[in-house]
């Protein structure tokens, strides 16, 4: 699981919309680190909008042992914004970054390496409260992707 976290990151931070939306975190001392795009959960010091990923699940095809092992995984991103329109842009930057549907720019259409394809399914939308007293809320959209993965060439 960890190499599909490391290449859909490597991916984002590859999309032009995606870097310059997501929130910067300077106390990292490598580039690509500082970018608010972690799996499970943003740091505590990661500035918003945000992007979290999450692998809900993945189901291998069975095969014989010692043969690589090809899987469907469901990919979760969630855009985190106080504000819910840049929760959406970053959204679509995700998806299709500076492109059009199904042309391979963003996540959508992505296949490279391991990943043989990744398709988006579906959008929802979240709002929470802070607990902190204030009336500061905070918007998630999520996005679900279906990935086809070939993990001998992860």
């Amino acid at each position: 699981m960890r190499e599909i976290y490391q290449q859909i990151t490597g991916r984002l931070l590859s999309q032009s919309e995606v870097v310059g939306a997501v929130g910067q975190n300077t106390t990292y001392d490598e580039a690509t680190d500082q970018y608010a795009i972690r799996p499970g959960q943003l740091d505590e010091n990661d500035p918003y909008p945000g992007i979290v990923l999450a692998l809900p699940t993945i189901v291998y095809d069975d095969d014989l042992g010692g043969v690589a092992r090809y899987a469907k995984a469901t990919l979760e991103t969630r855009c985190l914004s106080l504000d819910l329109n840049l929760a959406w842009s970053l959204r679509e930057a995700i998806a299709y970054d500076d492109g059009e549907p199904d042309d391979g720019n963003g996540l959508h259409g992505y296949s490279a390496g391991g990943i043989l394809a990744c398709q988006l399914q579906s959008d929802t939308e979240d709002t929470f409260e802070f607990g902190d007293d204030s009336d500061r809320l905070l918007f998630v959209v999520t996005s679900v992707y279906q990935l086809e993965i070939d993990e001998g060439e992860l």
